[in-house]
């Protein structure tokens, strides 16, 4: 810390710099432009805590980002395979269903193996 250690020179020289590259900085995007700018584009997924406890895959699905969420969000980018969208809306109704009845997640998740 410059301030704490008496070197308020230095401290006065970086805050000037500061300034100076902040002029060059772009100016950052408004919401509206970020939605226009990536809307249909992306989508954004993350965390939300509800403070309930769960399995790692109801958490995914939770959260959107599940296998079959984010096989729907790609499909409805693309516009294609309504056959493969209804599967994983199924799969995702059925997930529901038997977590909220038994806790457990579906077998395909409980015992899929890496094959190679």
């Amino acid at each position: 810390d410059y301030k704490k250690s008496g070197r308020e020179d230095l401290l006065k020289q970086i805050n000037e710099e500061i300034e100076i590259l902040a002029e060059y900085l772009p100016k950052p995007l408004s919401k509206e432009e970020l939605e226009k700018t990536f809307n249909k584009k992306f989508d954004i997924y993350g965390y939300e805590e509800e403070g309930a406890i769960t399995t790692p895959f109801d958490m995914r699905v939770l959260n959107k980002i599940d296998r079959y969420n984010l096989t729907i969000s790609t499909l409805n980018i693309l516009n294609k395979n309504q056959e493969l969208r209804n599967y994983c809306e199924d799969k995702l109704n059925e997930h529901r269903k038997l977590i909220t009845t038994t806790g457990k997640d579906l077998i395909e998740v409980t015992d899929w193996k890496w094959k190679c």
